[in-house]
C-alpha cells in the first residue's frame, strides 16, 4: 500500500473518530469527494487540487473540517461553499503535469535571472544542464507526461540512481532548483547529499 494511500485512509478514520458532518471518499478518476448532507440534501462535491497526493489530501481535509464547523453553527450555504473553495483556490499553486514541466520552468528561471549579472550564454548553458538532468530522469523513471508533478513523483526521480552515486547527486542539484522555482514543497533530507570523496592511496 502506497504511502499517499495510507494516508487518505488515515485521514478518512481520523475525520470518522472526529464525527465530522462531513466525510471523504475517493472517486473513480483518482481525487478525494467530500460527502455531506444539509437541509434535507446529499452534497457530493470534489473541490479542485483534491487529488490523491499528500498535499491534496491534506487540502481535503482542512475543506471538509471547514465544512463541519459551518454545518456545527448553522452557517452552512452554497455561497459560502463557493467562496471558501474559491479562496483557497486563488491561495494554491496549481499542480503541473511532468510534460508541463520543462517550459514553465524554463521560462519562471529565465524571468528570475533577468538582472543577473551573467552573460546570456552561461545562462542558457545552466538552465540547460538542470532541463537535460530532469528530462533523464523522466526517461529512466518511465513517467507519464500527464503525470502530477508533486512530492510523490519528485520522490520517484530521486529513486532513479544508487544513493551516494554521483548522479543522485547532480539529480538531487536540479530537482531542488526546479521545485524551488515552481514551488514545490519537498524536503530532499539526506537523500542525495554529495558523496564522500575515496581517499587517494599513492
Amino acid at each position: 500500500m502506497s504511502k499517499n494511500t495510507n494516508y487518505f485512509l488515515a485521514t478518512q478514520s481520523e475525520l470518522r473518530d472526529m464525527k465530522s458532518k462531513c466525510r471523504i471518499s475517493r472517486n473513480g478518476a483518482g481525487n478525494i469527494r467530500l460527502q455531506w448532507g444539509h437541509d434535507g440534501r446529499r452534497y457530493a462535491k470534489t473541490p479542485p487540487n483534491c487529488d490523491m497526493s499528500m498535499d491534496g489530501i491534506a487540502y481535503a481535509r482542512h475543506i471538509c473540517l471547514a465544512i463541519d464547523r459551518q454545518l456545527r453553527i448553522d452557517g452552512f450555504s452554497d455561497e459560502w461553499y463557493e467562496r471558501e473553495v474559491n479562496k483557497n483556490r486563488s491561495n494554491r499553486v496549481e499542480l503541473l503535469t511532468v510534460g508541463e514541466v520543462r517550459k514553465v520552468f524554463e521560462a519562471k528561471w529565465l524571468k528570475s535571472k533577468a538582472n543577473a549579472t551573467s552573460t546570456e550564454r552561461q545562462k542558457l548553458r545552466t538552465l540547460g544542464t538542470y532541463t537535460s538532468i530532469f528530462d533523464r530522469l523522466v526517461v529512466r523513471s518511465k513517467l507519464s507526461p500527464s503525470c502530477r508533478f508533486d512530492a510523490a513523483t519528485v520522490r520517484r526521480l530521486m529513486s532513479v540512481y544508487e544513493e551516494g552515486s554521483d548522479r543522485l547527486f547532480r539529480a538531487r542539484q536540479a530537482l531542488s532548483v526546479i521545485c524551488k522555482v515552481l514551488k514545490i514543497d519537498y524536503s530532499f533530507d539526506s537523500a542525495g547529499k554529495r558523496p564522500t570523496p575515496r581517499e587517494r592511496i599513492i
